[in-house]
């Protein structure tokens, strides 16, 4: 969908572009069309919020796996799994 052009200076013609509402949400933006001396840009809009979210949630999933890894093998204490534990057993 297109908005209505916006005449921002004597140069310049902004007009916004967003995606058509659907059932559960409004329209979302998805950038300008910039009209700068007749020669037109594209101008995406970014979700900042998603972006976040995105890294904090790799955050956390990198933060659950190392935690697993520690608590299932802690690295203070010797293994009796790992062939070449810490402690020696020869006699």
């Amino acid at each position: 969908m297109y908005g209505e052009p916006m005449k921002v200076s004597d140069r310049v013609t902004v007009v916004p572009v967003s995606a058509p509402a659907g059932r559960f949400r409004g329209a979302r933006p998805l950038g300008v069309f910039a009209i700068i001396d007749g020669d037109v840009v594209w101008r995406p809009a970014t979700d900042d919020t998603a972006i976040a979210l995105l890294g904090i949630s790799v955050g956390m999933v990198a933060t659950v796996l190392s935690l697993t890894a520690v608590i299932r093998n802690p690295p203070w204490l010797p293994s009796s799994r790992w062939p070449f534990s810490r402690t020696s057993t020869a006699e």
